[in-house]
């Protein structure tokens, strides 16, 4: 069962992720990431495979203890948390990738940038979120040190 979870949740994000990277700037992109269903369907998947997770390992010691790097490894060898884990980073790369679409158009990104950086995020999520910040932080030095010469 946790492995079609697993296939479905990989499945649900899919159509976002290409649409936003091959279809930018589209109505139907547009209409696609207004409904939020992927969100909602990976918060849903979540909250039921977590608390499974949980009511099947009351009482052992390791329980959702982070308290260490090596009693965080022991959690996720339970296929339950493990799957938790990765819907949580899915779910938090693409409200990532939803910023970055949003705000690339809010600070006239081009495209092909933009589309650099969600492919980033949708591969390495925090390492793609660095590189629009960063390009963002670039342009606006860049655009500040103009005004400043005139």
């Amino acid at each position: 069962m946790l492995d079609l979870l697993f296939i479905l949740s990989n499945l649900v994000i899919l159509p976002f992720w290409l649409a936003m990277i091959l279809f930018p700037r589209r109505e139907f992109t547009n209409s696609l990431l207004k409904s939020h269903a992927a969100l909602i369907v990976l918060a849903l998947m979540y909250l039921l495979v977590f608390l499974g997770g949980f009511l099947t390992s009351i009482g052992q010691v390791y329980l959702l203890n982070f308290s260490s790097t090596e009693l965080l490894a022991q959690t996720l060898t339970r296929p339950s948390f493990a799957l938790v884990a990765w819907l949580h980073m899915i779910c938090l790369d693409l409200v990532g990738g939803y910023w970055i679409y949003h705000e690339s158009e809010k600070i006239g990104m081009g495209v092909n940038v933009m589309r650099v950086c969600l492919l980033f995020t949708f591969l390495l999520g925090p390492f793609g979120i660095f590189c629009f910040v960063v390009w963002r932080m670039l342009r606006a030095s860049l655009r500040d040190s103009a005004l400043a010469q005139k």
